[in-house]
């Protein structure tokens, strides 16, 4: 299969998505400025669907847009769009998508590495940060909500903050975070003990301590992810693939904790795991999105890797765990067998002589009992 820059996933296998850009792509996000929600993409690319878009291009489902004149290098050299996020500053004025990246310009006006887009037009937050920004999300340590930024930069504003940065709506901090290394993703995720920081990126010390190219920080601290992985986490997003929210990471990596890897891998606040189909290459950006095909959520991956070793792609989906017919004792079909099957079983208990009015006849014996209850049990989940 090839592929133009964005693939997407429905838990088996990856198909393209029609993008057309010049160049990949290396962020991914979704967004709603009121005219509905919709795909963002960004990277090195000039043009989306043969539209001059400068970086960061809008996908409404049917066609690609541009937001406003993009953004810009000064002197003119290649820009990228590398970090895209929604966040409300507390304003008045709403949620807005707030870019990363390599850029000096945004809508033609200065912007140091990160802009806000409202929709209509580009603004800059505070003075920006001092070299290139590779990764925002929005955490609440404890203070308010906040953007968090991470990228190469030492300096956000007029504060001295390395590899990560706090934005509050109106002023730059720092959180201490000190790695020794590009901070290349952020997220969100909560293990089962609270919502924390998640980074990844280059570096193999945060504050001091070992955490080999991921992190985790609970407002205070940082701990690392059991062995970590063996080489760069360049994105982390959280998605449920029908078994519960996880940690998905994806880069350059091929090891993860004890776990052979390909560049895509799944945390569950316990322990790493290679899931599914491997994407064999680089993947750069995370995002999830329902593109109304019927198919639900599904988690897309930017960036440039082989897909089951067949040609050359720039976007891929996967989505989760598939309903699996057939499932002995799943008589609601719904994928699961749980308490409503249960329930189905035990009215069914007894003498069945009708086995197409009688499901719960597992064994096909022309009964319902405890052979078919233990087939029930033996597939519960």
């Amino acid at each position: 299969m090839n592929a133009e820059r964005i693939v997407k996933s429905d838990g088996e296998s990856w198909t393209a998505l029609e993008s057309e850009m010049d160049s990949f792509v290396t962020s991914l996000a979704v967004f709603d400025d009121g005219a509905g929600s919709a795909l963002y993409a960004g990277g090195p690319f000039t043009t989306a669907g043969g539209v001059d878009v400068n970086s960061v291009a809008r996908w409404d489902g049917q066609a690609w847009s541009a937001l406003g004149e993009g953004v810009a290098m000064s002197p003119p050299q290649t820009a990228e769009v590398r970090a895209m996020q929604a966040f409300d500053d507390g304003s008045g004025n709403g949620p807005a998508l707030y870019v990363g990246g390599r850029f000096t310009t945004a809508g033609g006006e200065p912007a140091s590495h990160i802009a806000r887009w409202d929709g209509e037009a580009w603004s800059t937050p505070g003075a920006g940060v001092k070299i290139r920004v590779e990764a925002l999300t929005v955490f609440d340590d404890g203070s308010g909500p906040a953007l968090f930024v991470g990228g190469w930069f030492d300096m956000a504003g007029d504060v001295e903050a390395k590899r990560v940065a706090k934005w509050d709506g109106e002023e730059w901090s720092s959180i201490g975070a000190d790695m020794d290394g590009v901070v290349e993703a952020l997220t969100v995720f909560d293990d089962g003990t609270g919502p924390a920081l998640y980074a990844g990126g280059w570096f193999t010390h945060a504050a001091g301590d070992e955490v080999n190219h991921i992190a985790r920080w609970d407002g205070e601290n940082w701990s690392a992810l059991g062995a970590g992985t063996d080489a760069a986490v360049r994105a982390l997003h959280v998605f449920d693939d029908g078994t519960g929210p996880a940690l998905y990471a994806g880069g350059t990596f091929s090891t993860v904790g004890d776990a052979e890897v390909d560049g895509f891998a799944r945390w569950d606040g316990q322990e790493w795991t290679g899931p599914g189909e491997a994407v064999r290459g680089n993947i750069q950006t995370f995002t999830t999105f329902d593109d109304a095909s019927g198919t639900g959520l599904s988690l897309l991956a930017g960036g440039w890797f082989s897909v089951s070793a067949s040609g050359d792609s720039f976007i891929t989906r996967w989505q989760g765990c598939p309903i699996e017919p057939g499932i002995p004792g799943d008589l609601t079909g719904d994928g699961t067998v749980g308490g409503a099957d249960l329930g189905i079983l035990l009215s069914q208990w007894g003498e069945c002589p009708d086995p197409d009015d009688c499901p719960a006849d597992l064994t096909g014996d022309g009964t319902v009992g405890g052979a078919d209850l233990g087939i029930l049990l033996s597939n519960w989940g």
